[in-house]
């Protein structure tokens, strides 16, 4: 197989999960239908359902990382774990709020003076 970098399956090691598509698929789809509830489309009432479905499939992929580390080394490192999800979510996270701060205007003061001013 060439390696590419749209090839998300590096393969699976024993007792290894490998990505699945579809469950980015099934995420996608609601986040899609919070998206809708929220734009106020009126046929989709279903925004409440996507963010459960949204947290299901989050927590079973998750707790799958933990199993397969567990199965691997027969301990669970929850300082690696955590730190690769900071690496992972945190660069998204400022990035979303420098942005949000930036489209509303709001500055953060980070001297000590007041806590936020809109420019």
């Amino acid at each position: 197989m060439v390696a590419s970098p749209w090839n998300l399956d590096r393969g699976r090691a024993q007792g290894e999960m490998g990505y699945l598509p579809g469950l980015d698929g099934l995420r996608a789809l609601a986040i899609g239908g919070v998206l809708l509830y929220h734009a106020g489309f009126d046929p989709v009432p279903g925004g409440f359902l996507g963010v459960d479905v949204f947290f299901v499939l989050s927590g079973f992929l998750i707790t799958s990382l933990i199993l397969e580390q567990f199965t691997r080394t027969g301990t669970i490192n929850f300082k690696q774990f955590y730190l690769g999800r900071a690496r992972r979510l945190l660069p998204a996270l400022f990035l979303a709020s420098d942005q949000a701060s930036y489209i509303t205007g709001v500055n953060i003061n980070m001297d000590g003076g007041s806590a936020a001013t809109v420019v």
